[in-house]
């Protein structure tokens, strides 16, 4: 295979993994706004969840549309002619797709981040339907969540700054900084595995929270189907990270050319659409029946509405006893 081909051929996975990540803007951003408005309830058990999928939303969107712009650019260099692609390498496309490129990866670690602490306050939301109120058990769920994803995020911005600044030495490239150059993407490698241990370990414990999550339904039909819904999500989740653990257990990140264009259109789909359908499936159980995972359909009986009114209930009880205290407190005053 000739010169040409090959850039044919290379030329064909870029412009494939462009369409599949554009395709998602569109719904992405669809989602984004109708959430906006339908997922808007105060009392709700797992108010907090829908807020972090809101964040999510908005950072997936941003995310497709700086790969997108970055793709778009890389196929515009490799179309350029030959001479001027790669004798005056590295032009100033291909140094504002490089960029696109770090901060597009930078952005999904984010995403992945506001992912997790999601999933993590939907299942706080379901155990708080299941017990009818609020416990400290679920405030040490999200502190213990909070505490890892904050470490992630720092790493994330951490390689972000790190990879911007390695990629500006390139650019001046000399024999002087050529081996700090090297240092700083041994440097960068390194800090790829915690964020990967930590992103899988967090996969898992989700993963086993959703099945907890349940198995706690299984005697409560009105939320087994969103707590299976819920478990869904976390599965989707974890494809990502055995992916990549996978790919470094096998020791493909070492050699790119062990990599097939086919394995880039299949990281495509499972970097962007997977995490689509996840935020989907969130999506869904926010806006179910119209007012939350917590609510039965309108056609429910009366006395089947609701598995978390148990909560509800206690308070407008409390409110009752508290006017009629003040009520009598009224009428010894009145007869005083």
């Amino acid at each position: 295979m000739d010169f040409e081909q090959e850039v044919e051929r290379h030329l064909f996975y870029i412009k494939s993994s462009a369409v599949l990540v554009g395709i998602v803007i569109l719904p992405l951003l669809i989602l984004w706004i109708t959430s906006l408005y339908q997922v808007r309830r105060e009392n709700d058990p797992a108010r907090v969840a829908f807020t972090y999928m809101k964040v999510a939303f908005a950072l997936a969107i941003l995310t497709s549309i700086s790969q997108s712009a970055h793709l778009a650019l890389k196929i515009a260099v490799l179309k350029k002619p030959a001479s001027r692609a790669w004798d005056d390498f590295p032009d100033h496309l291909n140094d504002l797709s490089t960029r696109l490129e770090i901060l597009s990866t930078a952005l999904l670690d984010v995403t992945d981040i506001f992912l997790i602490l999601t999933l993590f306050e939907l299942g706080n939301g379901f155990l708080i339907c299941f017990m009818g109120k609020r416990s400290s058990a679920h405030l040490v769920i999200r502190y213990i969540t909070l505490v890892p994803s904050a470490v992630i995020l720092y790493l994330t911005i951490a390689t972000y700054l790190k990879g911007f600044s390695t990629w500006s030495k390139i650019l001046c490239l000399n024999e002087d900084n050529e081996q700090r150059v090297l240092n700083d993407f041994e440097e960068l490698e390194a800090w790829d595995t915690p964020l990967l241990v930590v992103w899988s370990i967090a996969s898992v414990l989700l993963f086993a929270y959703a099945s907890f999550v349940v198995r706690k339904a299984r005697d409560k039909p009105l939320l087994l189907s969103s707590a299976m819904i819920f478990l869904v999500a976390t599965i989707l989740n974890l494809t990502n990270p055995v992916r990549h653990l996978a790919v470094v257990i096998l020791g493909l990140d070492k050699d790119v050319y062990l990599l097939t264009g086919d394995y880039y259109i299949a990281d495509t789909i499972l970097d962007y659409w997977v995490r689509l359908f996840t935020l989907v499936l969130v999506f869904i159980v926010g806006v179910r029946n119209d007012d939350g995972l917590w609510t039965t359909a309108p056609q429910q009986p009366e006395s089947t509405k609701g598995e978390c009114d148990t909560m509800q209930k206690s308070e407008q009880y409390e409110e009752f006893l508290e006017g009629m205290a003040h009520d009598e407190k009224e009428e010894k005053a009145s007869q005083g």
